[in-house]
C-alpha cells in the first residue's frame, strides 16, 4: 500500500518520526484493496451504530396502494428511510408484480425526476408515455437483465406476463420523490369528485363510477 509514494513525505503526512516507520506502516502489506488474512481476528464484530443512516431493511418500508391489489406494489426507499440518500441525491424504487399478468400503474413522479429501471427478475411488458401522454416512448417486452430509462414527466405502466412474476429496481434522481398514480386508492382520480373526473375525462357517469369503484 502506498509503495510508490515517498517514505519521507508519508512520514510527514502521517505524523511519524522517520521514513523507516512510514515504510513499515504503509509497505508491509503488499495486497491492494483486498487481502487474505494470515490468521483469524478475534472479537471483531460490526458495530450497530455504524449502520445508522446507511442500511435499511426494505421489507419494513411500507408499500403504496395500487389498483392491482396485493398482486402488485411499489416501495420507494427515500432519504426519510435512509438519510445517506439525501447526500447522494437519489432514491430507490422496488416494484413487485406477482404471476398472473399483474399490472402496476399508470404512475408518474410529481417532482419530474428521471428513473433508470432494471428488471431484476421475471419478464413482462412496459409502456412509457411522454409528458402529457402525447407520444409513446416505449412499448416493449422486457426480461430479466433489461435496463430502461423513464425520462422526466414520463408516465409508466408495467404488466407481468411471466409465470414467476416480475421485479423492478429503479434508481430515481431525487432523494424524496413523490409518486402519483392515476387510478387506485390515493390516486388523482380518487381524490377528485365524480363530477370533476367526468368533466376532465369527458366520459359518462357510469364509467367514472367504475373507475372509482376500487377506492
Amino acid at each position: 500500500m502506498h509503495a510508490s509514494l515517498d517514505a519521507g513525505l508519508l512520514a510527514t503526512a502521517s505524523g511519524l518520526t522517520s521514513p523507516e516507520q512510514a515504510a513499515t506502516a504503509f509497505r508491509s502489506q503488499p495486497a491492494v484493496l483486498l487481502t487474505r488474512l494470515s490468521r483469524k481476528l478475534q472479537d471483531v464484530r460490526p458495530r450497530a451504530h455504524d449502520r445508522h443512516g446507511i442500511v435499511v431493511n426494505a421489507a419494513r418500508v411500507p408499500a403504496d396502494s395500487n389498483p392491482g391489489g396485493a398482486a402488485a406494489g411499489t416501495k420507494i426507499v427515500t432519504a426519510a428511510h435512509l438519510p445517506v440518500l439525501a447526500q447522494l441525491g437519489f432514491s430507490v424504487g422496488l416494484t413487485r408484480l406477482d404471476a398472473g399478468a399483474a399490472v402496476r400503474g399508470p404512475w408518474v413522479l410529481r417532482d419530474a425526476a428521471a428513473q433508470a429501471v432494471y428488471v431484476a427478475r421475471g419478464s413482462g411488458r412496459v409502456q412509457v408515455a411522454g409528458a402529457g401522454g402525447a407520444s409513446t416512448l416505449l412499448d416493449a417486452e422486457v426480461a430479466e437483465g433489461s435496463l430502461l430509462v423513464v425520462p422526466r414527466y414520463g408516465v409508466s405502466l408495467a404488466a407481468s406476463d411471466d409465470a414467476g412474476g416480475m421485479e423492478l429496481v429503479s434508481l430515481i434522481k431525487s432523494p424524496r420523490p413523490a409518486m402519483e398514480q392515476f387510478t387506485g386508492k390515493g390516486s388523482v382520480i380518487g381524490g377528485l369528485t365524480a363530477e370533476i373526473v367526468q368533466a376532465a375525462l369527458n366520459v359518462s357517469p357510469e364509467l367514472v363510477e367504475q373507475l372509482r369503484s376500487k377506492y
